[in-house]
């Protein structure tokens, strides 16, 4: 975190928490949450359709869900992103993207605070839009193709369910900032 004060402006005044997670528990939890995940979205749809969406899955399905996955990390990122501009005075201009190729870890780093809802509501998105949005309208049309993709990216969201879980004892306007290195945050506290 070197510079760190003199690149974003935090003042001297201000103490740095740091509240971050190791990738390799981010990776065990997010495998943690594979079953509970699966049958979160699967039991439903069994209900609905009276049909289990793994045993009916046909080739050409699985084929194109495997096609949609490096689209779809795009698109993960990119939400972040996205959100947290619209609260950014500079915009997309203080996000970047990029992948920690050691871990092959997609990541999206916001280089200026945030208030914590602000952060929570960037750190969400790829979940509701990649995740529950789709799960509910695979219980809708039946689309197995629509439940694989809400399966897989409600599990990648993982380590942003985490992140946002440890954000819970903050208080809503209290200023937090992407950590530049890690998984988590940093608390600014005056």
């Amino acid at each position: 975190m070197e510079n760190l004060e003199e690149n974003i402006g935090i003042s001297n005044n201000q103490t740095q928490e740091e509240h971050t997670i190791s990738v390799d528990r981010v990776n065990l939890v997010a495998l943690i949450f594979i079953v509970p995940i699966t049958l979160l979205y699967a039991l439903p749809y069994y209900i609905v359709w009276k049909e289990n969406v793994f045993l009916s899955l046909r080739l050409i399905t699985l084929g194109i869900f495997l096609a949609s996955i490096p689209i779809g990390i795009i698109i993960h990122e990119l939400l972040h992103g996205l959100t947290w501009a619209v609260f950014l005075p500079k915009g997309l201009k203080s996000i970047s993207f990029g992948i920690k190729w050691e871990y092959l870890m997609p990541y999206c780093h916001s280089s200026v605070p945030l208030k914590v809802w602000q952060y929570v509501m960037g750190g969400l998105m790829p979940l509701l839009f990649m995740g529950i949005v789709p799960a509910i309208y695979a219980l809708i049309t039946g689309s197995k193709l629509m439940m694989f993709f809400a399966m897989f990216f409600t599990w990648a969201a993982g380590g942003d369910i985490q992140i946002v879980w440890m954000l819970r004892k903050f208080k809503k306007n209290q200023m937090v900032l992407d950590h530049p290195n890690d998984p988590g945050f940093i608390v600014l506290r005056d």
